[in-house]
């Protein structure tokens, strides 16, 4: 960086006929190098300044984007892989390594045209083979892939997922390097938005070199517009552009950092001393002031995802409907959002936001209508029914993740259980011990979050599927359930297709596996200098459209 400065003195001394051994020459081009070098150093936090720092919910366990199982980590893996579909600023869909698809006549088939010239970060070729290798990674039984059966919409998936035939027998083929053909079990109109997620590529060369331990800094190799360089665990994650992505010149930011930000009173501390430029979500508590002080910082928009319990149904007593219902009934969601949260949230009664079932609008199933009191008396009545009374108090565990909103949140639900005959025990814990003891069954009730993987009702719906896998964290198993859904998959009317999602709405609506609580608002500190992020309600912000303004 410095040559060219001495390179300069040193041809004029030349030119001139000076010598560095002229006392009074070296007196002057010390002082002009001095100045030069304090210049250097004034100009170099201008230079850092194309840097983002982002607060993020969670730290990761993993960047294996086919093992990601929550949106922090899942944040990271859609900056170093893209996959043949892409989000733009907006939220909309992009062209990702497809330059354009085409769709069959009856919906079941795409054909994908990849762009030309496309590498990995490590400069190997990147060609159609490698979506094969990737999508029949993804359903191998041995990835055990937490969301392989959102995809169980690719034909022959849930059979290679289950180990019932090898991963060859994947409806997926290449015809040649640039293009790759896809056979869908249905129709499947929002395949694009989900490819965005759960479609990304992994690179085989260092997958089956590397072992288990690929996807880490000095051997993750991706394609996405940045590249992994630090993963300090309860740290830091920082990424750097990445020269090879199709993309590269549009690329602005020299890097970008992830911090975990579960705490988020510390991260709004930190937010106000510049050191992150994004806090995830801002507490009820200090939504206030930051209006008050920091109006400029504070973004508000609608969201699609939803907050809400889930039951565990193999485990006593919560196998029992009746104490279900009558834990959902005596929850007053309503004082909820608007005396407790104040946020923009809307109560929630299904888990299927309103935004998505077009006409349909809002579902409130019969069991959660009706005065709040009139709620109270039947929840009292369902659990009498089902042994439960003063002198024998139903006991719950109810656990939840260690994020200041989330535990007050669960406090306010224990103290609206407290006026049924319910001894609530709140248990708290970090992200990754909550979502893998929900995951593996290891709860009773749980708090859990969802943000659609595309938009449209299914993607809600599948989180109580019984072919959901891990996904399907109540194990609620419902065969009527199941076949509205798969009717739905087949249906090509959006109304009629519509009204069979609102059918299993009104299902589980009475038998409660879930009880929602809340859709959420996103409520962000989002630095002003940071250009590019726009508000919207899927709140996906790719640091490939961001920038940063220089003062």
């Amino acid at each position: 960086m410095y040559d060219r400065p001495f390179n300069i003195y040193n041809d004029t001394l030349t030119r001139t006929g000076h010598s560095l051994n002229d006392t009074n020459t070296m007196n002057r081009l010390v002082t002009k190098c001095l100045t030069l070098l304090i210049a250097l150093a004034i100009i170099q936090p201008v230079w850092a300044e194309s840097v983002v720092h982002r607060g993020n919910r969670g730290d990761p366990d993993t960047l294996d984007p086919h093992k990601t199982a929550n949106g922090w980590e899942a944040t990271i893996a859609l900056e170093l892989f893209t996959g043949l579909t892409t989000f733009g600023p907006a939220g909309q869909v992009l062209p990702g390594l497809a330059e354009r698809w085409d769709v069959s006549d009856d919906g079941l088939t795409y054909t994908w045209h990849l762009r030309e010239g496309l590498t990995w970060s490590d400069g190997e070729a990147f060609t159609a083979a490698d979506f094969a290798y990737s999508f029949r990674r993804l359903f191998d039984p041995v990835t055990a892939s937490p969301f392989a059966s959102l995809l169980y919409l690719i034909k022959g998936s849930q059979d290679v997922n289950r180990g019932v035939v090898p991963p060859e027998a994947l409806g997926v083929r290449v015809e040649d390097d640039l293009t790759f053909v896809m056979t869908l079990e249905h129709p499947a109109p929002y395949l694009p938005q989900i490819l965005i997620h759960r479609g990304l590529p992994v690179p085989r060369h260092v997958v089956e070199t590397a072992g288990p331990r690929w996807a880490r800094p000095g051997t993750l190799v991706g394609n996405g517009p940045f590249m992994l360089k630090e993963w300090v665990p309860q740290t830091q994650v920082r990424l750097e552009p990445n020269p090879l992505f199709f993309d590269a010149h549009k690329v602005s930011l020299d890097a970008l950092y992830f911090h975990p930000a579960e705490n988020l009173g510390t991260a709004i501390d930190r937010f106000r001393a510049g050191e992150i430029d994004a806090v995830p979500f801002v507490p009820r508590d200090r939504l206030a002031w930051i209006h008050e002080n920091m109006p400029e910082a504070l973004r508000v928009h609608p969201s699609l995802g939803i907050e809400y319990l889930v039951f565990n149904v193999n485990r006593p007593p919560f196998d029992d409907p009746r104490v279900r219902q009558a834990l959902s009934m005596s929850i007053r969601r309503q004082v909820l959002v608007e005396s407790f949260l104040k946020g923009g949230e809307i109560d929630a009664y299904s888990v299927v936001h309103p935004e998505v079932m077009g006409t349909l609008g809002r579902y409130r199933p019969p069991l959660l209508q009706g005065s709040s009191s009139d709620r109270l008396g039947r929840a009292k009545q369902l659990l009498a029914d089902a042994g439960y009374d003063d002198h024998n108090p139903l006991k719950v565990q109810l656990r939840y993740n260690n994020q200041d909103i989330v535990a007050a949140t669960m406090d306010v639900v224990a103290r609206m259980w407290s006026r049924l005959p319910v001894e609530a025990d709140l248990i708290v814990s970090d992200n990754p011990t909550l979502y893998a003891d929900t995951r593996s069954g290891n709860f009773e009730v749980a708090r859990a979050a969802w943000y659609p993987e595309m938009v449209d009702p299914s993607t809600y719906l599948y989180l109580l599927k019984s072919t959901s896998g891990p996904m399907n964290q109540s194990g609620y198993n419902n065969l009527d359930f199941d076949a509205l859904l798969n009717e739905a998959d087949r249906e090509i009317d959006p109304d009629k297709r519509l009204a069979l999602f609102r059918q299993a709405e009104a299902l589980i609506g009475e038998e409660q596996p879930i009880a929602p609580l809340f859709y959420y608002a996103f409520r962000m500190l989002v630095s002003p200098r940071v250009q590019g992020w726009e508000d919207h309600n899927r709140n996906v912000h790719p640091g490939r459209f961001l920038s940063v303004r220089k003062d």
